[in-house]
Order: C-alpha cells, then sequence, then structure tokens
C-alpha cells in the first residue's frame, strides 16, 4: 500500500500545482494517501482506497474531457 500512497500523492501535488485537478479532488488524494499509509495498522477495509481514488480521479478525467466539446457544440450550434 505504500507504493499506491506514494503514487496517489505525486499525482495530487502535479494536480494542485498545475491547476488540473479540483480542490475537493486534491484534498481527498491527500487524505487517501495518509489511510493508505495507515491502512495496514488499522483495518484491512483500508485496501479499498486506493481503487475508490483512482475511480474518482479517473470519472473527473473523462468529465473535465467532455466539457470543451459540449461548450463547442453549442457555439457552432
Amino acid at each position: 500500500m505504500r507504493m499506491a500512497a506514494v503514487f496517489t500523492l505525486s499525482v495530487t501535488s502535479i494536480g494542485l500545482r498545475t491547476a488540473l485537478l479540483p480542490k475537493w479532488l486534491t484534498a481527498l488524494g491527500y487524505l487517501a494517501a495518509l489511510i493508505m499509509l495507515l491502512a495496514p495498522f488499522i483495518s484491512r477495509w483500508g485496501q479499498l482506497v486506493f481503487p475508490l481514488w483512482v475511480m474518482a480521479f479517473s470519472v473527473q478525467i473523462l468529465v473535465a474531457g467532455r466539457r470543451p466539446q459540449q461548450r463547442a457544440a453549442e457555439v457552432s450550434g
């Protein structure tokens, strides 16, 4: 889980510094990384944090990718 925590911290930090991720997702990323670092000591349910964070991150990318296409269609239409 430590590798997943480091990956989450890296991606979240890059997203925060480049302003590509919304603040709620960066906060969720830092929280997820903290939970993943402590997960082996707390509960086995902590192992689900990484897949859930990846899903939230992926949905955000998909939603952000559709926005310019919708605006372009509205402007031309």
